[in-house]
């Protein structure tokens, strides 16, 4: 299957934004105490194992996952300039070119996953596809961390580096969703990363297990 072509109109303007501003991405954005405090709270609910990182981009996050050998860790992304620039900065991290809605993965293979920042790319109506694939490479009990921004309804956003497309949600409104696939929601919270001050976006943040 050329995953590519399985990509609705949204996600490609979306993939087209970040192969463009790939060799940048970690210049503003690549700070890996952003997601610090979840990462430290994931340890606490999934100590070890096989972790997927589902829209890994350019390695921030890989840089949390590799510091501890408890974990296998493995990145992936759609896009492949994105790869690039995650085998660069971490060197010795796994990275395949992967499109969430079609994992490539071992079936219950995985102790958990780490979704910041990934799902809410994909138009909600490809959402439940989405969370069935996670379903179908993640253990019974396994557990998952999953990051979106706080809002509503879905469009193109614009900034100086081009277009990408973004699913906005509300808190009880995503969580509803999670249940509905079989997630329960281990603990939720919303607020904004202390990290960038100027940068005011409300994200909503989940734990959750596969039952």
């Amino acid at each position: 299957m050329n995953q590519l072509t399985e990509l609705s109109p949204e996600e490609k303007v979306t993939l087209d934004y970040y192969q463009t501003n790939a060799l940048t991405r970690n210049c503003g954005y690549g700070n890996p105490e952003f997601w610090r405090p979840e990462f430290e709270k994931f340890r606490q609910f999934c100590p070890e194992g096989h972790i997927v990182d589902l829209g890994c981009g350019a390695g921030r996050d890989a840089v949390l996952f590799m510091s501890d050998s408890r974990y296998m860790y493995l990145g992936v992304d759609i896009s492949p300039n994105m790869i690039r620039q995650a085998q660069l900065l971490v060197t010795k991290a796994p990275f395949q070119i992967m499109n969430i809605c079609h994992p490539d993965l071992w079936p219950n293979s995985a102790n958990g996953f780490w979704a910041a920042g990934s799902l809410l790319h994909l138009p909600k109506e490809k959402l439940p596809q989405a969370l069935n694939s996670i379903r179908s490479f993640v253990k019974i009990g396994g557990i998952g961390f999953i990051a979106l921004k706080e809002g509503d309804g879905e469009k193109f956003v614009s900034d100086p580096n081009g277009s990408r497309f973004f699913a906005f949600y509300q808190q009880e409104e995503f969580s509803t969703i999670l249940r509905s696939h079989r997630f329960e929601v281990l603990c939720m919270a919303r607020g904004v990363c202390g990290l960038v001050p100027q940068d005011k976006t409300v994200w909503l943040t989940y734990f959750v297990k596969v039952v």
